[in-house]
């Protein structure tokens, strides 16, 4: 897949309005160089193309949407398009701000935290309904809790046997009953017999000796153990405690607790009704975007929920509804799994290729054993590369890397200046772009403010031979050493220049080239070498 990016345009933001164009002829250009001075809106373009790109959207507050207004401009909206070409495909996504809502809608599509937050954000403008809404809100909390609070205290009940039904309790108290009579366990204790075997003479008067003892340690073992009888005896008094002292209250204590949870269920479901009734009153007192918003935030949740209850089925751990003889209708992974290792043995037992079946494990480990390996010997090749490159630029600053796992380690040092690690992360990143079967634009701010100049011929000579779409913010300052190498190592190359309009710019509006210039509101944008290479603020 090859990823390139065509062209962005921004209106009515805080960085000037401006479009531009990355294509040279029918591609878009191999190198694109965008001058832009301190405050021209360099970090905003970049974050606005990430923001684009990804879901960090749903993290914006109104607040920050709002930040995105020009200072000193009551314009109510503002939009963000971003041009991409996907393997001779085009893909347009488009961020459109309303700053007195203070919400930005996304294109080709909202995501379902989206679609909240703007349904959230329009709910909470109707003050009257708001708070009524806030209300039953907090009502529903508070019946969560309770119904939390009532299936505790139930299930509490449901483990004391006499509290289900009152035959339980009438077979409890005969049951102590009978044990009373048999005098139980205090005559059927073991102790007894083995306490009795230490004595002279036997409780009828005769006289012990060794047999007889042995026949009485023998014929203990009949009789209840220390465990059973205090058992028996903790069972009695418990008995006696919650069944003799209260002839009716127990099934009607259950009974009050069924009532009471099922009440407060109830109650919880009213007020989620309401609570749905409101919000639905809310949307329908609305635009039709609004009804829009809530129909397709209905239709993804539905559809997530499917999602996640499918994952669930599969992800689950086997249990007793899993039955191997309709194992097409079982979607759990581990159960499956079991199941074919299971018939994998008796058919390998069957056909007698029980051998046949552990060449096949040992096989399997092979290959997991050759996939970790070939990580890590990309790991490995990715790391030599990078030191190969780095050992040429950083020549008379020598820097390499140890590591690549999770983050990237360097030899002998644990951190670096900030020459050092730009060079390291351009390096790292332009090989493991190279690598790859994808093909992604480079998007850099000061690609080489903080590198000499020495190194920044090397970079700019390596980085068009490793990276297929190179996109650069650049400050005058940071032309020297690395311009000028990188155009003549690029297949081609497109300089452009943006300052915005004001006081202090007006000198240079005087002085625009003939060709290549577009005159906006706000920013003019030229293009060319010449230009872009003879271009200083300072000097005018």
């Amino acid at each position: 897949m090859k990823i390139e990016i065509i062209s962005w345009e921004c209106k009515g933001l805080r960085c000037p309005d401006m479009e531009i164009n990355l294509m040279s002829g029918e591609n878009p250009a191999h190198v694109a160089l965008i001058q832009m001075p301190n405050g021209t809106g360099k970090t905003t373009i970049l974050s606005l193309i990430r923001a684009a790109l990804t879901r960090e959207l749903s993290n914006w507050d109104a607040e920050k949407i709002k930040s995105y207004r020009r200072h000193g401009d009551n314009n109510p909206q503002g939009s963000f398009t971003l041009n991409l070409q996907i393997d001779n495909e085009f893909l347009t996504f488009k961020l459109m701000f309303n700053f007195e809502e203070g919400i930005v809608d996304s294109l080709p599509s909202y995501s379902i935290e989206d679609l909240e937050s703007k349904i959230n954000y329009y709910l909470s403008q109707n003050q009257h309904l708001h708070e009524k809404l806030e209300q039953k809100e907090k009502d529903l909390i508070y019946a969560n809790e309770k119904v939390k609070t009532d299936v505790a205290e139930l299930m509490d009940k449901i483990r004391k046997p006499q509290l289900l039904h009152l035959k339980f309790r009438e077979s409890l108290i005969e049951l102590k009953d009978k044990f009373d009579k048999a005098e139980l366990p205090e005559k059927a204790s073991r102790q007894f017999f083995i306490d009795l075997c230490n004595e002279k003479d036997c409780i009828c008067g005769r006289e012990l000796n060794d047999e007889i003892r042995e026949i009485i340690k023998q014929r203990a073992n009949l009789y209840l153990s220390n465990e059973t009888a205090g058992f028996l005896n903790s069972l009695k008094s418990d008995i006696k405690r919650d069944l003799l002292s209260d002839d009716n209250g127990t099934e009607k204590s259950f009974k009050n607790s069924v009532d009471n949870l099922q009440d407060i269920k109830d109650y919880q479901q009213l007020i989620d009704d309401e609570i749905e009734y409101l919000k639905q009153e809310m949307i329908n007192n609305g635009n039709n975007e609004v009804k829009e918003w809530k129909e397709e935030l209905d239709k993804k949740t539905k559809e997530k929920n499917r999602i996640e209850s499918e994952l669930e089925e599969i992800e689950r751990e086997p249990s007793h509804r899993d039955d191997q003889k309709y194992y097409e209708k079982t979607n759990c992974l581990k159960a499956l799994k079991q199941w074919l290792e299971d018939e994998e043995i008796k058919l390998a037992e069957i056909s007698n290729t029980i051998e046949m079946r552990q060449k096949k494990e040992i096989l399997q480990k092979i290959l997991k054993l050759a996939k970790t390996k070939a990580n890590n010997n990309l790991r490995e090749s990715i790391r030599n590369k990078c030191n190969q490159k780095l050992e040429k630029i950083l020549y008379r600053d020598p820097i390499s890397i140890s590591d690549i796992n999770h983050s990237i380690t360097l030899k002998g040092q644990k951190a670096a200046s900030m020459g050092q690690t730009l060079s390291v992360g351009y390096i790292f990143l332009t090989t493991l772009l190279s690598e790859g079967q994808h093909q992604f634009p480079l998007l850099v701010d000061s690609p080489a403010n903080s590198i000499d100049i020495t190194v920044r011929r090397e970079i700019g000579q390596i980085i068009p031979s490793l990276c297929k779409q190179f996109i650069a913010f650049t400050i005058s300052s940071e032309r020297e050493g690395f311009t000028y190498t990188l155009a003549n190592n690029a297949d081609n190359i497109k300089f452009l220049t943006v300052f915005r309009k004001t006081e202090t710019t007006k000198q240079l509006e005087q002085a625009l080239p003939s060709k290549g210039v577009i005159d906006n509101k706000n920013c003019v944008i030229i293009e060319g070498k010449e230009y872009f290479n003879n271009f200083d603020l300072l000097h005018y």
